[in-house]
């Protein structure tokens, strides 16, 4: 936070200083503290933002601008940044791909400013939808684009790159499991961790409206004698409160849900505290005792806690099932919600859940935590082409 902050201040304060802080210098020394060129784009904070290409693609743009108005006509070259793109991953714990370049379009790369003038008319930049396949990747792709040459002018190198990140319109198989066919997440080993992240997408088919109707639908457990789970309603909540259980503490969610839309919900533990996130946005937190916990591996599920489990009244669809042995940050968790590299740090077990048939679900760790539905007395059913986004 430290960080940002002071990023935010000397950025605010180079910016004062160019356009009001030395107005009264002579000429001289205006040249040695002026004519430096930007991106307008890039004077937010993030330096970059989130969108989505529908059908028929989207045009966004980026404003090149110098500190005063230009004695001459100024040509600027603008260029994709993948090392700029490769810092912000780093720096931002994020995994965002290199857009191919058969996805966008330049209108131009230069962008002029006229002699007398502080800026340069927008250029335009077209992006193509991306391909099914990268929709079902769940992956986030990035355009990073960046000043490269200024024709004699200094770039201000904290405003003269910008990232467009493409979101995934989130689309998969999912597996629909219900009372009979509960997932058995067939983990390899006991987990032992004292930092965790539990994550996945889901949509459910009843909720109870009033207290201690249809409660403790369970939807994860990772067992043991300090068992991890989270469950739908208990005494006194309603069934539209997720309640989140672990070393032997309840944390309420405050979003009151509803039947049949996608959500994302995580649960972290940093061993300081344990904080629920929906739709990847924190919404509740409680202390962390910090203790070391034993998730035995007999006892991982999703869609029960048994496959005649007679508190899950509901059938459930499930995507994007992940097991970390580390606290994921909120922006982690927000900019990874619909897919994330299997080789990240930390990553235990990844279930995507996108076979599109049969009974078996791959770890896609290489871990060997392979998972299956029980299928006690119904089979699991594939739901194709699945639009999995939050909210919907």
């Amino acid at each position: 936070m430290k960080t940002k902050v002071k990023n935010i201040c000397l950025l605010g304060i180079a910016f004062l200083m160019l356009h009001l802080g030395f107005s009264s210098c002579d000429d001289a020394n205006d040249d040695v503290v002026r004519d430096v060129v930007y991106l307008a784009n890039a004077r937010n904070i993030d330096k970059s933002e989130q969108l989505t290409v529908d059908v028929g693609g989207r045009t966004v743009s980026v404003a090149v601008r110098t500190d005063r108005p230009v004695k001459s006509d100024l040509d600027v070259t603008l260029d994709i940044n993948e090392d700029y793109l490769t810092e912000y991953n780093k720096r931002n714990g994020t995994g965002y791909l290199l857009l191919p370049e058969t996805y966008y379009t330049f209108s131009d790369t230069h962008a002029n400013i006229e002699a007398g003038r502080e800026s340069a008319a927008p250029t335009n930049i077209h992006l193509e939808p991306l391909s099914d396949e990268m929709n079902k990747s769940g992956m986030t792709y990035a355009l990073p684009v960046g000043i490269s040459s200024a024709d004699g002018y200094a770039i201000l190198e904290s405003a003269s790159n910008y990232i467009f990140a493409i979101m995934p319109i989130p689309m998969a198989d999912v597996p629909m499991f219900q009372r009979g066919n509960t997932m058995i997440l067939a983990m390899q080993n006991d987990l032992v961790v004292n930092r965790y992240t539990v994550e996945m997408l889901f949509k459910i088919s009843q909720l109870g409206e009033g207290v201690g109707q249809m409660n403790n639908q369970i939807i994860f457990t990772a067992g043991g004698g300090q068992k991890i789970f989270m469950r739908f309603g208990d005494t006194g909540l309603p069934g539209t409160t997720l309640n989140a259980v672990t070393m032997g503490s309840r944390l309420n969610s405050k979003t009151q849900f509803k039947a049949d839309k996608w959500y994302h919900v995580a649960l972290t533990n940093d061993g300081t505290n344990v904080i629920l996130y929906v739709n990847g946005v924190e919404d509740a937190r409680m202390s962390s005792p910090g203790t070391t916990i034993t998730m035995l591996k007999g006892d991982f599920h999703f869609c029960g806690e048994k496959a005649n489990d007679g508190y899950m009244r509901s059938k459930m669809w499930g995507s994007q099932l992940r097991i970390w042995t580390v606290a994921r940050t909120a922006d982690q968790i927000r900019n990874s919600m619909y897919g994330v590299d299997p080789e990240t740090p930390g990553l235990e077990a990844y279930w995507k859940m996108n076979e599109g048939a049969g009974n078996t679900f791959a770890d896609a760790t290489g871990h060997g935590h392979n998972a299956y539905g029980e299928e006690a007395s119904v089979a699991t059913q594939w739901f194709l082409n699945e639009r999995v986004e939050v909210g919907r």
